[in-house]
């Protein structure tokens, strides 16, 4: 009978980490370095546990192609909207009324444009969405995205706009600018 051997902690580690699929990213990136590790250290004849490294390993890979795509095709997908929110933002800054109502339903109304007075503290420099967000409900396709407008008197203006999808492109539907 051969020496006793033992169960490596990092390979069992990487397994887990690998099964976590549901953590984007960094279990994906934990579950390839112990893998990684936990290969080297079996290779010891005192150590089990290799084809768990392995496992761990070959999860962690797909974790990574799986939410880097994912997001990545996210991104693609919601570019119509981040423009449309950034194009109404820098048409808002403009006082350009007839892009604003191009680009909107009539929900958007001269009253509530009037409202919005922080423009007049400074123009646009930049408009870095934060976060967006589509889902179709009883086969109405709506969205919303949410941004930090950079003013050049060095102010920062959050928003929110609700969008909805009529007749193959988006329109704003609702805004709020704090």
């Amino acid at each position: 009978m051969g020496p006793p051997t033992r169960l490596s902690g990092l390979a069992v580690t990487s397994l887990v980490c690998g099964v976590l699929l549901c953590v984007p990213l960094l279990t994906g990136l934990l579950a390839i370095v112990f893998g990684a590790v936990g290969i080297g250290v079996t290779r010891n004849p005192a150590m089990r546990g290799r084809g768990l490294a392995v496992a761990g390993l070959i999860l962690g890979i797909v974790n990574l192609a799986a939410w880097g795509g994912g997001g990545f095709s996210w991104w693609q997908v919601t570019i119509p909207e981040r423009e449309l929110a950034r194009h109404f933002v820098n048409d808002v800054s403009r006082g350009n009324s007839a892009a604003i109502f191009a680009e909107s339903t009539p929900d958007v109304t001269a009253a509530k444009l009037q409202a919005i007075d922080w423009f007049a503290k400074g123009t646009v420099q930049s408009v870095n969405i934060t976060g967006t967000n589509i889902q179709t409900v009883n086969g109405f396709v709506t969205g919303s995205v949410n941004c930090d407008i950079h003013l050049s008197d060095g102010k920062t203006e959050s928003a929110s706009f609700d969008l909805i999808k009529t007749m193959g492109s988006w329109k704003v539907h609702r805004f709020q600018i704090q």
